[in-house]
């Protein structure tokens, strides 16, 4: 496993290289070594500027939902379980999606702001029912049901927007895309993301016991909780 983490690690490093050096303008050799020793020239501003941030934005966006993946493999004992499947990014999209159909989307943030609380909408819904429900089965469902009803609101803003413009925009969106990031946007990025990571980190003892099945699990030590701060902890002796 070490390794495998290693050789993803330069694959990783090698890509963003790839993805710095080559693109729609072409560079010529003299013009690579006027990138590296002239900040200020424009082969510079092409490779740092904008080629740079965009490969950085997309490795982060691929690694946070690597790591969400990872988290819903883990905790609904799926191995065929996506970031998606519990149906928050759906009104993540859903609450972007009415953003921007109502004319806020020049509000700085506004987008952003909608999106989570959209997100916050679904996950307040689907937390009430884990609350309730420990069978991953019954979550998934209901995240299956989520889905559905935040595509279905999706679907309702795009007939009902108001011009083509804010259609394409609504779609555009939900798409996603990488172009024109800026390293301000990366470093606005990285503080919510580091705070998933160490979240997952708190929570991956437990996880990794919980793969192997709620009786494994409590044979490990590790017990339910009935939902509280920490549904699942270690059971003393």
């Amino acid at each position: 496993m070490r390794r495998g983490l290693v050789a993803l690690a330069a694959a990783l490093v090698a890509a963003l290289a790839l993805s710095a050096a080559l693109g729609e303008v072409a560079l010529t050799p003299a013009q690579y070594v006027a990138a590296l020793t002239q900040p200020g020239s424009p082969p510079a501003e092409i490779l740092w500027a904008i080629r740079l941030p965009r490969g950085l934005a997309a490795a982060l966006v691929g690694g946070a939902l690597g790591l969400s993946g990872g988290l819903m493999q883990g905790l609904l004992r799926n191995p065929l379980a996506d970031p998606g499947v519990l149906g928050v990014s759906a009104f993540g999209g859903l609450g972007a999606s009415l953003v921007i159909a109502l004319g806020a989307a020049a509000l700085p943030g506004a987008v952003e702001g909608g999106a989570l609380a959209g997100a916050l909408l679904g996950g307040a819904a689907l937390t009430g029912l884990a609350a309730r429900f420990r069978e991953p089965e019954v979550l998934i469902l209901f995240g299956v049901a989520l889905s559905a009803g935040a595509g279905a609101g999706t679907a309702l803003v795009f007939n009902l927007a108001p011009s083509p413009v804010a259609a394409s925009e609504v779609l555009a969106w939900l798409l996603g895309s990488v172009e024109n990031r800026s390293f301000a946007d990366i470093a606005l990025a990285v503080l919510p993301l580091a705070a998933g990571v160490a979240l997952a980190a708190y929570a991956a003892r437990g996880l990794r016991q919980l793969t192997l099945g709620e009786e494994t699990a409590a044979l490990s030590g590790w017990t339910w909780d009935g939902g509280g701060r920490r549904p699942w902890r270690r059971r003393r002796s």
